[in-house]
């Protein structure tokens, strides 16, 4: 375990600062239940993650539907916009997802603390794979994206009265990612971005 904590905090993960994923959730036959981006922290040597009262991810994991999972470190954008935006395309490609991440920590779901809008989900790493040795470079366009996805997610379970500081929030990520990136991909999903968020304001 020592050593697998070790590992672990030498891929980014905390106990202070929340390391942006994406998680695979798998059922008791082996298939991918749900993908979605959480975020995790270290904690007594668990990775903890917040899960909202209401999305699917929080239905599985009280409901017992899901027992274990797979946490995938990538810097690639796309992969965070199509767990949320197109879900059955992300888990086929999650099928293969030694192809498209970074580094996999699969994980056991030990226990759950019940908050008030949330449970805290407690997960025992069970192995960690790096699978990526060539270095990557980071862009500000990518990380705007990741940042604006983390900001939608929240908004149907925040009060109408916050609403308006999480659209700040994402409207400076998507300037953002306009001003650092002429992508086409990048931009398209800035676009879908912003269409889900009047959507869910409008709501």
């Amino acid at each position: 375990m020592e050593n697998t904590v070790r590992l672990l905090k030498r891929i980014g993960f905390s106990s202070t600062t929340y390391l942006e994923a994406v998680a695979l959730l798998y059922g008791d036959d082996g298939s991918i239940v749900n993908v979605v981006p959480l975020g995790f922290k270290l904690r007594d040597g668990y990775i903890v993650s917040k899960v909202y009262r209401g999305g699917r991810t929080y239905e599985a994991i009280v409901g017992n539907l899901v027992r274990s999972g797979c946490i995938c470190i990538t810097q690639d954008a796309r992969l965070f916009y199509l767990s949320i935006f197109e879900k059955d395309r992300a888990i086929k490609l999650f099928t293969n997802r030694e192809d498209v991440c970074d580094a996999i920590i699969e994980f056991a779901i030990e226990s759950t603390d019940s908050e008030r809008n949330s449970i805290l989900m407690y997960a025992k790493p069970l192995a960690v794979k790096i699978l990526r040795r060539i270095p990557r470079g980071f862009t500000r366009a990518s990380a705007s994206i990741i940042e604006a996805l983390v900001w939608l997610t929240k908004i149907p379970y925040t009060s109408k009265k916050k609403r308006a500081e999480l659209v700040k929030h994402i409207e400076l990520c998507l300037e953002s990612i306009h001003r650092s990136s002429r992508s086409k991909i990048y931009r398209s999903i800035a676009r879908k971005i912003h269409i889900k968020m009047q959507k869910y304001i409008n709501a």
